[in-house]
């Protein structure tokens, strides 16, 4: 059964509440144009578009407290980051297509990152992924698999027998991770505290560390298959902004994203 009708077949919706203590209202954060590369080639900052070069300042609808810890870090492509003031960024585009762009607190936990050599990083970041259908049908079947109540490997049989994918390519179980559905393709998942976890599955980002990964897998699964997997780990003086984020990323996230 194809992996879009399996899973509204069986889904369950589940509502995850973020709650903001203050009143939302639309405010101006800086903006920070990020550097990056496109098919191995080196970019230059991003300038913004039109020629007149990046804005300085963007406008967001977050509350004032929080909008006040923050900046906009953005790239040519797809979605920016609202990350905390002061860090650090990097965006790229793969030969493929397949999208990325992190934030971090220090320019040696970025290259950390954006090495691709599984070094990967202990300290808190911020990271958005977009590929495009082998990927999406890898995170599909995990997908698929946590609303059904089955082990990864049971819902992707199919697309292994087929050989659309390969049995070491199957997302592991992970029985830390905590698991609720926004919607029949998004869930929202935490990967605790010295745990692996849907946080720690792309090796050179996240390590498990002594703070927890929260992040949204989104999949499109109709005519352009694709899948997003964003994800956060913010020290714990900044933890307050955690939910904020998440929200304000997924709203975001909501209202652009289109057939």
């Amino acid at each position: 059964m194809p992996f879009a009708t399996r899973l509204v077949a069986t889904f369950t919706l589940v509502i995850c509440g973020l709650t903001v203590s203050s009143a939302v209202a639309a405010t101006t954060i800086p903006f920070v144009a990020c550097p990056g590369n496109e098919g191995g080639v080196a970019q230059s900052v991003y300038q913004g578009p039109g020629s007149s070069g990046p804005p300085t300042s963007v406008k967001v609808d977050l509350a004032p407290a929080s909008a006040s810890l923050v900046a906009d870090y953005e790239g040519p492509y797809g979605p920016g980051l609202i990350a905390p003031r002061g860090w650090h960024c990097y965006y790229f585009v793969a030969a493929d297509g397949n999208f990325g762009i992190y934030a971090a607190p220090t320019e040696a936990d970025l290259q950390s990152m954006i090495n691709f050599d599984n070094s990967g990083t202990s300290s808190p970041a911020i990271t958005f992924d977009e590929w495009g259908s082998d990927e999406a049908t890898i995170l599909g079947d995990y997908l698929y698999s946590k609303s059904a109540h089955e082990t990864p490997e049971k819902a992707a049989a199919e697309d292994i027998a087929s050989g659309r994918i390969n049995k070491a390519d199957v997302v592991p179980q992970y029985p830390s991770d905590v698991i609720s559905f926004e919607s029949p393709d998004m869930l929202k998942f935490i990967t605790p505290a010295f745990s692996d976890g849907l946080g720690t599955w792309i090796r050179w980002q996240f390590h498990k560390s002594d703070l927890p990964i929260y992040g949204l897998l989104h999949v499109d699964s109709g005519g352009d298959p694709g899948a997003e997997l964003y994800k956060i780990r913010l020290p714990g003086n900044l933890s307050r902004l955690r939910a904020v984020l998440l929200d304000n990323f997924r709203e975001n996230f909501q209202n652009t994203a289109g057939p």
